[in-house]
């Protein structure tokens, strides 16, 4: 564990963060961040193959998906560099989302968020960074629809 010191109160810190995250978090629900989860499918026999294709054709699967949920975090929106297509000029969008630890364990394992009705990738997680023995995540998306 990090350091600590008794004069620092974890958990004072991560709510006073999560109430600025929540300041900076549009009004309405539906502009707010979205993250969503992969479908999971699980098949009636365990004899798949690499891939997990089940071997025998009369295996059945059921799939589940968790439901979408939003936290608090910081979002920071970037443009990319334009590039011209025969379409036109297109501008590659990307995000920068800051979370705390304690909701990215809430948010472990996501496949895309929705900022804006825009859908974004995860592009990598930096390295945490920390005060004490809170730890701060830097999250690098890259909206679908660019390159």
């Amino acid at each position: 564990m990090a350091g600590t010191s008794t004069d620092f109160d974890s958990a004072a810190f991560r709510t006073a963060i999560q109430g600025v995250f929540a300041m900076g978090t549009a009004p309405l629900t539906d502009d707010q961040p979205l993250f969503y989860f992969p479908v999971v499918t699980v098949y009636s026999t365990d004899a798949v193959d690499g891939i997990g294709v089940p071997f025998s054709p009369t295996a059945t699967a059921t799939s589940t998906q968790a439901d979408p949920i939003s936290v608090p975090c910081g979002i920071e929106y970037k443009d990319g560099k334009a590039s011209s297509t025969v379409f036109g000029e297109v501008v590659a969008a990307s995000a920068i989302v800051t979370i705390l630890d304690v909701d990215y364990a809430k948010i472990v394992g996501f496949e895309y968020v929705i900022l804006h009705e825009q859908k974004f990738k995860l592009m990598n997680i930096e390295p945490v960074q920390g005060l004490f023995d809170v730890g701060i995540l830097t999250l690098n998306l890259q909206a679908e629809n660019s390159s």
